[in-house]
């Protein structure tokens, strides 16, 4: 959890100075929806439990390893909806970041590739790809949801 804020804190530093900011898509920062069957899309089941759903497509080439990319989402607490980050009312996106370098929560890194840019999509992820039961953080074995909206691609 601590590698995962500060990477937040030390990137949120490097896209202040980003002069052309990018707004976040209002369907990635809608509250938490309790029933993931409002969302539109089908629910796709992925390794290892994650899921997802795509709320909105994007267009271009698909998100994959070794390419830079940034994002703006909202996470939550999967159980009862409780929010726990966003960047959303900022306008300021999470990121650059490079996929597959695993320096994220393994269930984010794998939920958003494929995306293609200006997508919306729902993960589903569970404590095991998130922050594991006996891990050193607040939300150890609890399931998460980000909605994430990927705004730019290839740093």
């Amino acid at each position: 959890m601590r590698k995962f804020f500060a990477s937040v804190l030390a990137i949120g530093a490097f896209t202040a100075c980003n002069e052309d900011p990018i707004r976040p898509d209002p369907a990635a920062c809608d509250p938490f929806l309790a029933s993931y069957a409002v969302a539109n899309g089908d629910t796709v089941a992925a390794a290892q439990g994650l899921r997802y759903i795509d709320i909105k497509a994007g267009s271009g080439e698909p998100t994959a390893n070794g390419r830079g990319l940034a994002v703006h989402y909202s996470l939550y607490v999967r159980s009862n909806g409780q929010a726990v980050q966003t960047t959303c009312g900022t306008n300021i996106p999470f990121g650059p970041f490079v996929l597959g370098a695993n320096t994220l929560v393994p269930g984010f890194e794998r939920g958003v590739t494929g995306m293609r840019l200006g997508g919306v999509r729902r993960l589903i992820v569970p404590s095991a790809l998130a922050y594991p039961a006996g891990s050193n953080s607040a939300l150890a074995g609890v399931d998460l949801v980000w909605d994430v909206h990927l705004t730019q691609t290839d740093f």
